[in-house]
C-alpha cells in the first residue's frame, strides 16, 4: 500500500497554510483547502472564492478577498465591526489539487515538488476531495481521510468550551465537520452553507441559506 501518511507529512512541512483564529474571533469560516493564492498570501480564501465572500459579507464595500482582508486587518486594525470578528480555517492545510504544487509562483515560494513521483498520492487526494462518501473502496483514500480528519480535529480541540460560531462552507467542509468527535455544546454551527466558488453565494438557489448565515452573523455587515 502506498504510504500516504509519509507524503502528507512531507508536504505539510513545505506547503502548509495555517488559518487565523484570534482571541477576539467570534465567527469562523471553515473551507476545504488552500490553493495557489492561499500559498502566495499565507491565508485561507485569498483568491476568487474569498473575493466572492467579501462581496456578500460586506455588501461590496470591500473588494479584496476575505483572507487578504483578515490578514490586512491584523496589521492595520481596519476597525470594521464584522471583519474584527472573523476567523478562517481549512479542513486540510495543504493544497488538495496537484496544479497548486506545479504553479511557478508556488514553486518559487515553497520549492519544487516531484508531482510525477507523487502521482498516486495526488490521485488519492483528489478522490477524497471530490467524492464525499464516508468509506472508499481504495484503502489509501480511507487512510488519507483519516489523516486529514485527525489533523483537523487536533486544530479544533483548543476551541472546545469556547463560544464560537463555525460556518463550514461546501460539501467537503460540512462532511468533515460532521465527522468531528468533539463536544460542540458551546458552538453554533451553521451547516449546509455552499462553497463560495463560482459566485455560489450570490446565486438565487442559495439565497435563503446565505440570508440565514448573515442573520447568524448579526448582520454586522450592514452596521458600518
Amino acid at each position: 500500500m502506498y504510504d500516504v501518511e509519509k507524503t502528507f507529512n512531507e508536504l505539510m512541512k513545505t506547503h502548509q497554510v495555517d488559518g487565523f483564529v484570534a482571541d477576539h474571533t467570534q465567527h469562523v469560516f471553515v473551507l476545504e483547502s488552500p490553493h495557489i493564492e492561499e500559498i502566495k498570501h499565507g491565508m485561507p480564501v485569498s483568491g476568487s472564492s474569498g473575493k466572492s465572500m467579501s462581496s456578500v459579507l460586506f455588501n461590496n464595500r470591500m473588494l479584496l478577498p476575505l483572507g487578504r482582508l483578515v490578514k490586512k486587518n491584523q496589521t492595520e486594525n481596519m476597525g470594521d465591526v464584522l471583519l474584527d470578528k472573523i476567523g478562517l480555517m481549512n479542513v486540510c492545510n495543504i493544497p488538495m489539487q496537484k496544479s497548486a504544487y506545479e504553479d511557478p509562483e508556488v514553486v518559487s515560494l515553497r520549492g519544487k515538488v516531484d508531482t510525477v513521483k507523487y502521482e498516486d498520492f495526488f490521485r488519492f487526494l483528489e478522490r477524497v476531495r471530490t467524492n464525499q462518501t464516508a468509506l472508499y473502496a481504495t484503502p489509501e483514500c480511507n487512510k488519507l481521510q483519516e489523516i486529514i480528519l485527525a489533523d483537523f480535529k487536533k486544530r479544533m480541540e483548543p476551541f472546545v468550551g469556547r463560544k464560537l460560531t463555525f460556518i463550514p462552507c461546501g460539501k467537503f467542509a460540512n462532511k468533515f465537520f460532521r465527522m468531528l468527535d468533539l463536544d460542540m455544546s458551546s458552538w453554533t454551527v451553521v451547516y449546509d452553507v455552499p462553497h463560495p466558488s463560482y459566485n455560489n453565494w450570490e446565486k438565487p438557489i442559495y439565497a435563503e441559506r446565505i440570508k440565514h448565515m448573515k442573520q447568524i452573523l448579526g448582520d454586522a455587515s450592514d452596521n458600518n
